[in-house]
């Protein structure tokens, strides 16, 4: 891995999740990860579905969890440092070696539904017949779309806010870098659900999935900066 940048995730108030795939970088490669461990100790996440959730190394030598062969995921329902939120951002660090050509071969790095079932925030990199494969975001349009090249490490952002959103500055939206998203959206309930390392690859090709960080605020564009430079020093991400 890369130098990591000198404001680590931690150091900033709200952080309620932070899964590091890292983490596992002793355990033999292909071993199941049954059970993120989140390093805050507030909420692990659950693999759910069949296929993939192993230890791996991406081309680069960067440790990292697969996702992939059917759909299958990283989720908590019920995140308590989240109920009654104003606001959340996120970010979460991924990558595609290959793609089918098709929209169901499809890898997120998040997902998040405010009170079970209305989305307020996702990024993914998906296949499309004729264009190779692509990234969206879910917000406000912000995001776009985007050329992904394949094997990229790339950090999908989103924030979310029941107040909305004044001016913001918005790196890269075409990729490589970042992707980012915002929306408005209502209070966070008991029943939020966070879902990271989704995929929905039936002809079972592979994910990777890196690392995602979660507040239970909307950060200062100070606070996103120092986020984002640990995150793009550690990784070696394209501005």
């Amino acid at each position: 891995m890369g130098a990591i940048g000198s404001i680590l995730p931690n150091k900033i108030s709200g952080l309620s999740g932070w899964w590091d795939a890292s983490d596992y970088k002793n355990l033999a490669i292909g071993t199941a990860v049954a059970t993120w461990n989140d390093k805050t100790g507030n909420n692990n996440l659950t693999k759910a579905g069949s296929g993939a959730g192993l230890t791996a190394l991406d081309p680069g030598g960067f440790p990292c969890i697969t996702t992939g062969q059917d759909t299958n995921y990283y989720r908590k329902t019920g995140i308590t440092t989240f109920t009654g939120a104003a606001g959340f951002t996120i970010f979460s660090v991924f990558s595609r070696p290959t793609y089918t050509g098709s929209t169901a071969d499809a890898q997120f790095g998040h997902k998040m539904l405010y009170d079970g079932a209305s989305e307020c925030a996702s990024a993914i990199i998906q296949g499309n017949t004729g264009k190779g494969v692509f990234v969206k975001t879910f917000g406000n349009g912000r995001g776009g779309n985007g050329t992904y090249t394949v094997n990229r490490r790339i950090i999908g952002m989103s924030k979310a806010s029941t107040s909305g959103f004044g001016t913001y500055t918005y790196e890269n939206q075409n990729v490589p870098g970042v992707l980012q998203s915002q929306v408005a959206c209502a209070a966070f309930t008991n029943s939020c659900v966070l879902t990271i390392a989704q995929g929905e690859n039936p002809s079972g090709s592979l994910g990777y999935h890196f690392e995602t960080i979660i507040y239970n605020r909307v950060l200062t564009e100070a606070e996103y900066r120092d986020v984002l430079y640990y995150l793009r020093t550690k990784y070696s991400t394209p501005a």
